[in-house]
């Protein structure tokens, strides 16, 4: 597995223009300048494309609203510092939350980053094990003291934290008010990228399938035809030494895979109940020898 170093953006807020200090944090103090370090990134990351309050099609979520959120301290936090609880504002907020474990086998510094194209503020909240929309204090682990807003003159946000190995977090994106509700957005993250080790492409190039034989996390993409762009990233269940996969019962996404090694050929289909008529797609890997090299697997060679 290749290794490349980057500098990536640790600091909770993007410097503020020199006016509207108090839009950014609710001290009122200024954002913080950027800084940044250096780390190891060995797995290319999804970045979540996301609606506030009704999450993303692309990535596993919850979305609901809360009777409280957090209070934006204006404060920088990064991977090595420990983040006290800054405090909570009542009224109704939407929110959309996504988990994550690290699953490289040691401890990694993660950094997320919520960039907001829109006029309406949202921030990013980390927890750690699970998150409580009614109990908002509860596994705080950190946040970005000021929120985004890219039509305010704040474009991204970002926040470090330190995830032990098989730890696992949460990242909760929060709209300051109601009116943040459909306001588009992004969530990048690194270092606790899942490795796949399988890749399957349809004979006719319409879909391809990447996954690890060992947790079952996977990444299916369509690549031709109705849907054709949209990837959906999900775990579903091991089974036969790593060569089927099978969703459990009740998850909308669902997904059916076998990969025959005697005849090197593979088959599956995935839909996507959440979004009805909007993502079906199916696959026939008829030799599985003469793929191309797959853009998802980062280890050295290929199954056959």
């Amino acid at each position: 597995m290749f290794h490349r170093t980057l500098q990536v953006l640790t600091l909770c807020a993007l410097a503020a223009p020199a006016t509207g200090w108090a839009q950014s944090n609710d001290a009122g103090r200024p954002r913080p300048k950027a800084t940044t370090a250096a780390f190891v990134v060995s797995n290319p990351c999804t970045t979540i494309t996301g609606t506030m309050g009704s999450n993303s099609a692309g990535y596993p979520g919850t979305s609901g609203t809360q009777a409280s959120r957090i209070s934006r301290d204006g404060g920088t936090w990064t991977c090595g510092l420990t983040k006290g609880w800054p405090g909570s504002l009542g009224g109704t907020f939407p929110y959309d939350a996504y988990t994550f474990t690290n699953g490289t086998g040691s401890s990694q510094c993660v950094t997320f980053t919520l960039a907001n194209p829109g006029s309406t503020f949202i921030h990013l909240i980390i927890y750690t094990t699970s998150y409580n929309s009614a109990a908002i204090a509860t596994n705080y682990f950190s946040d970005c003291g000021g929120s985004t807003a890219g039509g305010q003159g704040y474009p991204s946000s970002s926040v470090g934290v330190t995830v032990a190995a098989g730890q696992t977090i949460v990242a909760v994106v929060q709209g300051l008010d109601m009116t943040a509700s459909g306001q588009a957005y992004t969530l990048a993250y690194d270092n606790i990228c899942v490795a796949y080790d399988r890749s399957y492409l349809d004979n006719n190039g319409n879909s391809m399938i990447c996954y690890n034989s060992s947790t079952g996390d996977y990444k299916w993409s369509i690549l031709k035809g109705y849907g054709a762009g949209q990837t959906f990233a999900d775990k579903a269940v091991v089974s036969n030494g790593g060569n089927s996969l099978m969703s459990a019962p009740g998850n909308p996404k669902v997904l059916s895979f076998n990969y025959l090694p005697y005849l090197h050929s593979a088959a599956g289909s995935f839909v996507n109940n959440a979004y009805p008529g909007y993502a079906y797609s199916v696959l026939s890997d008829s030799n599985t020898l003469n793929n191309p090299p797959s853009p998802c697997v980062t280890v050295v060679g290929k199954v056959q």
